[in-house]
């Protein structure tokens, strides 16, 4: 395969460094398919790499390492500037991988293997266990697929409501593609929904996140504890979250303060995978103060009838209709 278009060790140093972008990770792959002396080479560089990195920077010349960093990656005078522990990152990749040139000549045929996927439709809520010890609590209607042992950058495809808890693994980017956009982080734990308003929504609990478009993955927002985004389309949508909802389906805890009935059933249903209508609009506007802990549907529902004096009752297609004359 033609090698011209990139330099191959200061790739592999990118992708290393989580900051290859989405064509150069294409033409990686490519690149790797294309020969076992390629994938050996490849894996040989994750190797020694995950031998020699170092996550803290300590003292050190600045002068002297942005000279390395520029002598070693092959970077000239109006290379784009970025953070200097990001170039040390890739400079000390690019030293390891330049060591394995004698590998790469002398290993010439060697066994691959095709990674096994997993992929998972879900009916119900379920929990997943990753190899890499990530958990994932998946909503129903969800699609999720994965390796059954990742490599060097832990790839999911994903479509549906999901939470993420990721395993820590500074070396290991771990990247979720769904149809609307891709989400890239290290170790934390956070929303993903693509099913709601034909939007990505991701919220974040813990760590960071950064959350971009299809195709673009070196552009997009960054995202930290208790921030969330919307991605439609093209347009970024970032804000604070009220903490208190988001995850009742998972936790079954639910906090209103003076919330709209409108709103509150819309939490109920989403958190109960029911369908709740209120059938006279004038209910849209009455407020709940309330909290719920690990209660049953039929406790809720009973509450708000005690509370607003209404009716419930259920359609033959299992819609739970509420009724009454206001607040």
């Amino acid at each position: 395969m033609n090698n011209e278009k990139y330099d191959i060790d200061e790739l592999i140093a990118k992708e290393l460094s989580a900051e290859a972008s989405s064509e150069e990770l294409t033409w990686l792959e490519t690149w790797k398919a294309s020969s076992v002396k390629n994938e050996d080479y490849f894996q040989e560089a994750v190797r020694l790499w995950a031998l020699t990195h170092f996550p803290e920077i300590a003292d050190f010349d600045v002068d002297n390492a942005w000279q390395k960093v520029k002598t070693d990656a092959g970077i000239g005078k109006q290379a784009k500037i970025r953070s200097l522990k990001t170039w040390l990152q890739i400079a000390a990749a690019v030293v390891v991988i330049a060591c394995l040139g004698y590998f790469y000549s002398i290993n010439s045929s060697t066994s691959s293997s095709v990674p096994t996927l997993v992929e998972i439709n879900t009916k119900a809520i379920d929990s997943l266990l990753l190899q890499d010890n990530t958990r994932i609590t998946v909503r129903e209607n969800s699609t999720i697929s994965y390796p059954e042992v990742f490599d060097s950058v832990r790839r999911v495809t994903f479509k549906g409501r999901a939470f993420f808890e990721v395993s820590k693994a500074a070396i290991h980017p771990f990247i979720i593609t769904t149809h609307r956009g891709v989400i890239q982080v290290v170790g934390t734990s956070f929303y993903v929904d693509t099913d709601t308003d034909s939007c990505l929504t991701v919220i974040v609990t813990e760590g960071i996140v950064k959350v971009s478009m299809l195709g673009q993955v070196d552009k997009g927002v960054r995202l930290e504890k208790d921030e969330k985004v919307i991605l439609k389309g093209s347009t970024f949508n970032k804000g604070v979250i009220d903490m208190d909802n988001h995850l009742a389906w998972q936790t079954h805890s639910l906090k209103f303060k003076r919330e709209k009935l409108s709103e509150v059933v819309k939490v109920i249903a989403s958190t109960y995978g029911v369908s709740i209508a209120l059938k006279n609009k004038i209910l849209n506007n009455c407020e709940l103060t309330a909290r719920y802990k690990n209660e049953s549907l039929e406790v809720i529902l009973e509450n708000l009838k005690q509370t607003f004096n209404v009716t419930i009752s259920t359609t033959p297609e299992n819609v739970v209709v509420i009724d009454g004359e206001g607040c």
